[in-house]
């Protein structure tokens, strides 16, 4: 299925009305049509990161009342680290966890690939 959405790393959700957001590296949110991949609202950018490089693999997760974004930043090397935002609908607006990054390689001795 393609999906008319700028952006890599495509990730797909369901709310509890049974509509289906895709969300990509950008990063981007778009409410689509499973079946054939149309955007029907959207797209729109919801949150670009810390501000480190290269926000990809965004990934909406619905937890009661709050969904959550999931990214990684900083490219693959030592800068690589995980952040968290959330809004209480797909589209916003999304607020960053106060203690992003969540997750971080950074400042460590551990060569990089």
């Amino acid at each position: 299925m393609w999906i008319d959405l700028p952006g890599i790393d495509p990730d797909l959700a369901w709310d509890g009305d049974g509509n289906c957001w895709c969300a990509a590296a950008g990063v981007r949110v778009a409410r689509i049509d499973p079946a054939t991949g149309k955007v029907l609202e959207g797209s729109f950018e919801v949150w670009s990161g810390t501000g480190q490089q290269h926000p990809e693999a965004p990934h909406l997760y619905r937890v009661g009342d709050w969904w959550y974004l999931v990214l990684a930043e900083g490219g693959t090397a030592l800068g690589h680290s995980v952040s968290v935002a959330r809004p209480r609908s797909p589209r916003g607006p999304y607020e960053p966890a106060p203690a992003n990054p969540v997750l971080s390689h950074g400042g460590t001795d551990l060569p990089a690939p």
